[in-house]
């Protein structure tokens, strides 16, 4: 109940003024939250395996999809992109779509290519996606980063 209210809140502040990027950005932090509560239960070992169905599963993409959605519009009117991108990502991710996982660390790489983090994450998602010279490509930019690049190498498959 206390997510609605707060969705309804953040609602009224975008139909108030739909460009501005913090109501976006309040509204898919609390789709996430909310999309949390129905991820399968080995994720939370004190809810039964019961609670497991399809119709939990259908309703934590609904909310992914709606927080991917607030991401993407704080995207394009916010300033700070590496936010929205970043959890872009991990919805992606949640959702289990590497190819869009992968698109969005492209671009944090393009935004921030120093950021070796970012770098090992890309190279981890090539790795998954078999694009081995893409990933070996990654591995030359670690500039010899041995944590990072033990970190690439032990995804190698």
């Amino acid at each position: 109940m206390l997510f609605t209210i707060l969705e309804k809140e953040e609602i009224q502040k975008i139909q108030l003024d739909p460009l501005n990027p913090e109501p976006h950005k309040a509204l898919g932090k609390l789709y996430l939250q909310m999309a949390k509560l129905y991820q399968k239960p080995q994720s939370w070992a004190f809810i039964p395996q019961a609670f497991d169905t399809e119709k939990m599963r259908e309703k934590e993409k609904e909310l992914l999809e709606k927080a991917l959605c607030e991401w993407q519009l704080n995207k394009e009117l916010s300033f700070d992109k590496k936010e929205s991108v970043l959890e872009r990502a991990q919805i992606f991710s949640m959702l289990g779509s590497i190819p869009e996982e992968s698109r969005e660390y492209e671009l944090l790489c393009q935004l921030f290519p120093d950021e070796t983090a970012y770098l090992v994450r890309l190279g981890i998602l090539y790795l998954k996606q078999r694009k081995k010279s893409e990933a070996l490509q990654i591995y030359k930019r670690l500039n010899k980063d041995e944590a990072a690049i033990q970190e690439l190498l032990s995804h190698y498959i």
